[in-house]
């Protein structure tokens, strides 16, 4: 499959007066190479690389926590999505919005899945990252899992700017995911979900552990994970252990 021509047909964005637009496909550079640990790794510098922001759904699995080992001579960050993401099976990736999704198509349109949840009354105000997250963990938890959870800080230090974003009555989660790395310091969103299917009480798949289980209920685990370009993945995103 080429890559770019599907996302390109996709967002109808074939024509010469669009080759100024800012998208993967011209984001030229004259070599790359790309030395990651992971499939997440590999991602993530991508997106660092080429500054692009970054929405991910994947399954943790024995094939996506194998290396990535990827050079190439003149390329641009479509070409390199294009090797890197049709290396794992069952995976795709999309523009929308300016982000790079990338997703199990399993995963995508699955009413199981916690990010297609829709949630309505978000703030219309100035919010900080930390603010519209624990808004978002909170009203989705409510829905997905058995109790309220409360959602643990979020890593980076220092102050989070405000910001607003307009995100309607009926948006899914990963709308209003999307919203918030277009608009904040934090430039990459992933949700990571366990090898089993796994589901919570209430039907929906369960989200892989990101902080230990030991100290932090499952009903607390974070259903996603916000990281700023140039961030190192988490620990439990690189290791196969939940």
């Amino acid at each position: 499959m080429k890559v770019l021509v599907s996302v390109l047909f996709f967002h109808g964005l074939v024509g010469a007066a669009q080759a100024q637009v800012p998208t993967p496909g011209n984001k030229k550079v004259p070599s790359y190479s790309v030395q990651a640990g992971t499939f997440i790794d590999a991602l993530l510098k991508i997106s660092t690389r080429f500054e692009l922001p970054l929405a991910v759904e994947w399954v943790k699995s024995a094939d996506t926590l194998q290396p990535v080992r990827l050079s190439q001579g003149e390329t641009t960050a479509a070409a390199v999505l294009d090797a890197v993401v049709s290396s794992r099976q069952g995976y795709e990736w999309q523009l929308e919005n300016g982000i790079v999704h990338v997703y199990a198509r399993t995963l995508l349109t699955d009413s199981r899945n916690p990010l297609n949840v829709r949630v309505s009354g978000f703030p219309n105000t100035p919010i900080t990252v930390a603010g519209a997250n624990a808004f978002l963990f909170n009203a989705v938890t409510e829905v997905v899992r058995s109790s309220l959870g409360k959602v643990e800080s979020l890593p980076g230090g220092g102050i989070e700017p405000e910001f607003r974003i307009d995100v309607g009555i009926d948006a899914t989660v990963r709308d209003v995911l999307n919203k918030i790395i277009l608009a904040s310091k934090t430039k990459v969103w992933i949700a990571t979900f366990t090898s089993t299917s796994s589901l919570t009480v209430k039907g929906y798949f369960e989200v892989t552990p990101m902080l230990d289980p030991k100290y932090v209920h499952a009903e607390d685990q974070p259903l996603w994970i916000f990281l700023r370009w140039g961030d190192a993945p988490w620990k439990r995103l690189d290791t196969l252990f939940d």
